[in-house]
Order: structure tokens, then sequence, then C-alpha cells
């Protein structure tokens, strides 16, 4: 039996890992080449991968405990149905969520590390952590008012400070912020809610409870971490002097207003009803405006940032306000991904570095570009040349396509396949 030698060509060098070494085909030979630097606006992306194998791990563990914490308590009669319930409207609860910023959305690797982080690790902890300090506590209002919202608050703050760390390029500001701390919320809610379903299963109130958290306060968790969402997103995005002042004192408003949300039925109806239309009803809308307001001003950043592709010739004004408008630039994806798929990848690519490279302008005029991604010139270079080369990838336009019809127009080949 015979073992073939690989083909001649350039492979990894066993003595030097960041060279290539030559195999001719019976044997190394002295010919190395170091390894192509991997692009420098890379690291900027979020890896698709963030659920990873490690991670993955913990979030299973966690939320295998967690969950047979509540079917001990619940019962296995109880469990199914209150599971079922608890994700009947998830998915409308999270389309309602990722909405707000449909101008810049988020990566769905980062958002769905957000949503399971919430709903495992932090459950745990809260579980713990709130069953230890509640025998310290005395009173069931105090543990409520007190204990939780500073421990859950503080478990899902957690979640949002490492994403900062890791991912911070991808917070740009406080609608960033909302989203992130929403899918946290989210993913903390739907795990209490199967606990308290159970419990109301048990005492025949499913239908109470489940108009009380499902459909009158499905938000209430994602609101209270939002202000600690805006916090971060004002420090990612350079909008606060001092460093952990925004952070911190969005945490402590999310703790305020979880306790107060807790402490509201110690009062009885009306206080529930006070602080829920009081309290609750106006900072829930005042989220929407909040965010609506951010993705007017994230569209005036990407307008005035790609000016100077726009001095350059790489785009005109056309392309700006396609690339600055949601549904425009909608129409020029769908467009150019029917003129042909290489167009619509064209199109994706010139839109998604377009929004990186204004918001990468944006952090660097406000000094909030963090050193960990590179020098900031490379990184710039890295970018212009990313929307350069996707934008005159682009086929002439068509009478009716939604972009400018300058591709071509430096000479640069088209490919045979596109019509023309």
């Amino acid at each position: 039996m015979t073992t073939s030698l690989p083909l001649a060509g350039w492979y990894a060098d066993p003595w030097q890992q960041s060279h290539l070494r030559w195999w001719d085909g019976t044997a190394w030979s002295a010919a190395t080449q170091p390894l192509a630097p991997v692009p420098v606006a890379e690291r900027l992306r979020v890896p698709a991968r963030v659920l990873g194998p490690r991670n993955l791990s913990v979030f299973a563990v966690c939320g295998l405990v967690a969950l047979v914490v509540v079917l001990l308590e619940v019962g296995p009669g109880a469990f199914g149905l209150a599971v079922l319930a608890a994700l009947v409207l998830l998915p409308v609860y999270a389309w309602a969520a990722l909405s707000l910023d449909r101008f810049h959305p988020e990566p769905t690797s980062a958002l769905a590390y957000a949503f399971v982080a919430g709903a495992t690790t932090v459950v745990l902890v809260a579980l713990v952590l709130n069953g230890v300090l509640g025998a310290v506590v005395p009173g069931d209002v105090a543990d409520a008012a007190l204990v939780a919202p500073v421990v859950e608050e503080g478990g899902k703050a957690s979640v949002l400070l490492l994403l900062y760390r890791r991912f911070r390029h991808q917070i740009g500001g406080p609608l960033d912020g909302i989203v992130y701390a929403a899918m946290v919320g989210l993913g903390f809610a739907t795990v209490e809610n199967v606990l308290y379903y159970g419990r109301a299963i048990a005492d025949g109130s499913l239908p109470v409870v489940f108009v009380l958290r499902g459909v009158l306060s499905p938000f209430a968790h994602p609101v209270f971490t939002a202000c600690t969402g805006i916090g971060l997103g004002l420090l990612a995005a350079g909008r606060t002097r001092g460093r952990l002042l925004a952070p911190g004192l969005g945490l402590l408003g999310a703790i305020a207003l979880h306790g107060l949300w807790n402490g509201s039925t110690s009062f009885g109806g009306g206080g529930f009803l006070l602080v829920f239309f009081g309290l609750m009803v106006p900072v829930f809308f005042g989220l929407i405006v909040l965010a609506r307001r951010e993705a007017r001003r994230e569209k005036r950043t990407v307008a005035h940032h790609l000016w100077p592709e726009v001095q350059a010739g790489v785009l005109v004004e056309a392309d700006v306000a396609a690339l600055a408008d949601v549904r425009a630039r909608k129409r020029l994806m769908k467009a150019a991904r029917a003129l042909h798929p290489a167009a619509g990848a064209a199109a994706r690519a010139l839109a998604g570095s377009a929004l990186e490279l204004a918001m990468t302008r944006e952090r660097l005029q406000r000094g909030a570009f963090s050193p960990r991604y590179g020098p900031p010139e490379q990184v710039l270079g890295e970018l212009t040349d990313k929307v350069s080369r996707a934008r005159w990838s682009l086929p002439p336009a068509p009478p009716a396509a939604p972009w400018a019809g300058i591709a071509g127009g430096l000479g640069v080949p088209l490919p045979v396949a596109w019509p023309r």
C-alpha cells in the first residue's frame, strides 16, 4: 500500500508559523514567504461564530441548570405549557426590538449572543443570588424591590459590558445600546416568564398573568436594561466626558425603574396602575422617540462622512442619498440582485462598507476609535478601498436602477456576464 505525496505548492511552514514554505512535490525547499496579512479593517467585524464551542458549552450548562430549577419548582405538568406560553409571542417581541434599528442592523451573531446570555447565565446567576440574598434581607417587598433589581440588572449589565469590550465598534451610539439591551432583556424575561406562567398554571391564574406579563408589559426587562445600554452607547460613541459616568448612571436608572416596578404591587392595584401608566408607559414611548431621533442622526452621519468619496469621484450624490436611506438602500440592493447575482453582492458590499466607513470616521472625529482595531489611517484606507471596489463593481445603471450610472467610468472592465 503506497501513500501519495502532496502536490507541489505553498504550504504552512512547519518551522515558522508566520510563513509559507514551498513544497516541490517530494521535499521542502528553502523558499519561504510571509503569510498574507489579514486586513486591519476585518477586526471591526463580529465573527459569525461568536457562539463558538466554549461559549455554547457555558450557555448550555447554565441554561440547563436554570431550566431544571424552574422545572422542579413548577412541576413537569405545568412546565411544557409554561414554555409554550413564554415562546408564543417571542418572535413578535424580537421583531419589534430589532425594527428600532433598521438603518444599521447589528450582526445576527452578536444579537444571538446577547439573547442567549440573558436567557442562560444571567438567569442562573439571578436564581442563585436572589435566593441567597433573599434569605438575608427580611421581607418579600424588600427582596423584590431591592435585591432582585440589583442582581438582575447587574447581571444584564455584565453581558452588555462584555459585548462592549469584545465588539466595541458595533455599538455606535445609544440606539445600538438599546437594541442589545433589549435582546439581553428579552432572553432573561423569556425564561423568567416560564417560572411565572408555571406558578400561574398551578393556581389557575394563567390567563391573567399572561395578559399582564405577555401583553401589557412584555418589554419591562428590555426597558429597564435599555438605560444601561444607552449609557454604554454614549461611551462607545465618545459622547460622554466622564468615562464611566454615563454607563454608571444608566445602570442606576435601570435598577431604580426595576425596583419601582417590582415594588408597585405592594401598594395594591392603584400603585401598580400609577407606576405602569405614570412611569413605564412614558419611558417606553420615550425610548421609541429616542430611537427614531438616533436613526435620523445616523442618516445625517452617513451623508456627511461619505462626502469625501463624492469629492474623489468614487460616489455621486445620488449614491450617498441611496445609502443614507433605508428604503432607498433596499431598492438599490433589490434592483442590483435582479440584474445579476454578482451585482447584488456588490451592492451589499457597497452598503455595508459605506456604513462602516462613515461610522468609523465619526468615531475618529469624536476620539472614540479604539486602538485595538489598528492604525486609524490603515483602517480608513482599507474601508475606502472596499467602498471604491464595490462601487465600481456595479454595472452601468439601467434607466430604472436606483444608483448613478458612473460604474466603469474609470476604465475598470465589467464582467462579460453582466448585461449591458
